[in-house]
């Protein structure tokens, strides 16, 4: 793999041009035209050293930041330019004039083209092989335990308005955030929840603002679900779970807006 890698290197001629997005598993340093290619399992490796080289330990030490919908689309009323375009942004400017600028294809086809899935190619990790939803990661972040048995969802607390007529169905998304709702009211919302509709199948996790968790203990499925802010001032009838199973999901929705319809 190290040789495969190193000829790939060589023939697009990426030494000392490219930052590289590699396996996190593979260490690459680049410094004074020497290339130090070696992998890493759990400790970094000394690389073979040359006769009088003194032994050195390297980690590449770097920082990503992704500007996550940052690019926009193009806007009439800014002459069909993207308000990055038009903004101001000297130090944006400046990185990009001193440093190397291309294309990177965070999302391969056939893949969903979310934060997700690209985040996880910016970091070296193949979706293709490694994605299974943003939810096991979220949950892992809170400290949340489950086994290969279970299935984590994501839950949001959203903003729902309700409809003339009183049907569900009818009712529109008002808010994907909840009005950006701190996560101490998360939490106490989500602990509402729970002693309410947790039935020893499903439990409820309090997460960082709207973000939360529930896990289907011990139980696979196959159920389709629609992002809140991609339904944004829509009815959500025909965006309510779907598949097997749904109905399950389907009835905690519906239960969960009226206990939370009134709660202070």
């Amino acid at each position: 793999k190290t040789a495969e890698l190193l000829r790939f290197f060589y023939a697009k001629n990426l030494f000392g041009k490219f930052t590289l997005f590699h396996p996190p598993n593979f260490v690459c340093n680049v410094k004074f035209n020497l290339i130090y290619l070696y992998i890493r399992y759990g400790q970094s490796v000394t690389p073979r050293l040359a006769v009088g080289q003194t032994e050195k330990r390297y980690f590449m030490k770097y920082i990503v930041v992704l500007g996550d919908g940052m690019a926009d689309y193009r806007k009439g009323p800014l002459g069909f330019r993207t308000p990055l375009d038009v903004a101001a942004k000297p130090n944006i400017d400046s990185l990009a004039a001193k440093g190397t600028v291309g294309l990177i294809r965070t999302v391969d086809p056939g893949l969903s083209p979310g934060s997700d899935v690209a985040n996880l190619s910016v970091m070296g990790y193949d979706p293709a092989v490694c994605y299974t939803g943003r939810s096991p990661l979220e949950a892992l972040s809170i400290g949340v335990d489950f086994t290969k048995d279970d299935t984590v969802f994501r839950m949001n607390l959203v903003s729902l308005q309700e409809s003339e007529d009183g049907s569900f169905d009818r009712f529109v998304m008002k808010d994907y955030s909840a009005g950006e709702i701190s996560s101490s009211e998360a939490h106490e919302l989500v602990a509402f929840l729970s002693e309410n509709l947790s039935n020893g199948c499903i439990d409820f996790y309090g997460g960082t603002s709207y973000r939360n968790c529930a896990v289907l203990r011990g139980a696979k499925s196959e159920v389709v679900f629609t992002p809140p802010h991609d339904i944004l001032g829509k009815e959500i009838g025909e965006y309510l779970p779907k598949g097997p199973g749904a109905e399950i999901f389907r009835s905690l929705t519906e239960r969960s807006v009226a206990l939370l319809k009134d709660h202070p």
